[in-house]
C-alpha cells in the first residue's frame, strides 16, 4: 500500500469511529428531558424502596394484596397512581417514586383496614 493509500484510509477510518460516536452518543437534549422528568417539583418527595402489600389491621384468610411502597426510611406508602405501573410489578421490586406525600390523618384512618403512614400521589415510578 503506498503511502497515500495509508493516509486515505486513516482518514476514512477516523471519519468512520467519530460518525459512530456521534450517531450512538446520547444527545444532550435527551439527557435534559430525562432530567426533567426525574426531578422533583414543587411539594413532591422521592421515595426509594421495595413494591410491598400494604399490611391489614386485621389479618384474615383470603385478603387481597393492595401494593404499597415499603420506604427505605421505615414509612409505608399507600399509592395514588394513575397508571397503576406498581401493579405491573412484582413484591419485592426495588422502586424509586416521586409524588406529593399526603400524610394519614389518624383521626379519620383509624378505621382503615390498612395501616400505613399516608398516601404518596404518585408521579414517576420505576425500578432502580
Amino acid at each position: 500500500m503506498t503511502k497515500k493509500g495509508i493516509i486515505i484510509s486513516l482518514i476514512v477510518l477516523v471519519a468512520l469511529v467519530a460518525g459512530g460516536v456521534f450517531l450512538f452518543k446520547d444527545s444532550p437534549k435527551e439527557n435534559k428531558i430525562e432530567e426533567e422528568i426525574t426531578e422533583t417539583k414543587g411539594d413532591e418527595i422521592t421515595v426509594f424502596g421495595v413494591i410491598a402489600c400494604l399490611p391489614y389491621r386485621i389479618t384474615v384468610a383470603g385478603q387481597e394484596c393492595v401494593k404499597s411502597i415499603k420506604g427505605d426510611d421505615g414509612k409505608v406508602y399507600a399509592l395514588n397512581s394513575p397508571t397503576g405501573a406498581e401493579n405491573a410489578m412484582n413484591e419485592g421490586a426495588k422502586v424509586k417514586a416521586m409524588g406529593v406525600f399526603q400524610p394519614a390523618d389518624t383521626s379519620l384512618d383509624d378505621s382503615s383496614s390498612f395501616v400505613y403512614d399516608g398516601v404518596l400521589v404518585v408521579r414517576i415510578l420505576m425500578r432502580r
